[in-house]
């Protein structure tokens, strides 16, 4: 049986944003280890740095270092300072999950062949999955848009994960979203919202969290502001 796996491409572009990206992979940040936290931290240590350093702080310092000896700092103000890509796994894959991200890493190395600043495997949320830190950094330049590309290249860079890793471990390439109508979004709204009214324990379920904090990360202000808070310039700096 194949199960579908997942890849997505984040654009860094702020300051600071490798420094929280990286203690967020690293497990430093002391706010995620809350009772309400989406990770378990009885896990945590199952976790694994494949590539990097340990610390969020030297990885940040490698990055400059990296940039510094290429002769790019400083950056204009809105370069993009890093790439994320995370890659996930189904709970139910039944695979050497290491070989598997191990695999994962290797390919990144050789599509991009650009600075890899950080691998870390996460194994305490409710998916096995891995975050990358790469540094768009080639021929001497910070090219992180020509890297990352529109639509169509993101597309080319999934297409090739799927050929070149997932179908070697038996995966199946995620279909395509399907483009829903306004009406049959509303529809489905009031299905999944009826369906947390009449059975409240569902949303303990690992996998109801995991996509309702992927939705909240792709739009946490109005959330928050349906709660009577806001995102404020504390937030926005590391702890």
């Amino acid at each position: 049986m194949t199960y579908s796996q997942f890849l997505r491409i984040k654009r860094l572009s702020q300051k600071n944003h490798i420094a929280i990206a990286a203690k967020h992979n690293l497990r430093e940040l002391q706010s995620e280890r809350g009772s309400g936290s989406h990770i378990d931290p009885t896990r945590t240590a199952q976790n694994k740095i494949l590539c990097g350093k340990n610390t969020a702080k030297s990885v940040s310092e490698d990055a400059k270092y990296i940039m510094q000896e290429a002769g790019v700092l400083p950056l204009r103000k809105n370069a993009m300072r890093a790439i994320e890509i995370v890659i996930s796994l189904p709970i139910k894959a039944e695979i050497n999950q290491f070989q598997y991200f191990d695999d994962c890493l290797q390919w990144v190395k050789d599509f991009f062949n650009i600075p890899v600043l950080s691998a870390v495997v996460h194994l305490d949320e409710s998916k096995p999955h891995m975050h990358l830190l790469l540094l768009p950094l080639k021929n001497r330049k910070m090219q992180g848009d020509r890297i990352v590309g529109d639509r169509r290249r993101i597309r080319g860079i999934q297409e090739s994960f799927y050929q070149l890793v997932g179908q070697a471990h038996g995966f199946s390439q995620p279909r395509k979203t399907r483009l829903l109508n306004l009406a049959t979004r509303k529809k489905s709204a009031d299905l999944f919202y009826n369906a947390m009214v009449d059975r409240p324990e569902l949303l303990l379920s690992p996998k109801v969290q995991a996509v309702l904090m992927d939705l909240y990360i792709k739009n946490p202000e109005q959330l928050l502001a349906s709660i009577g808070k806001e995102i404020t310039a504390s937030l926005e700096k590391p702890p």
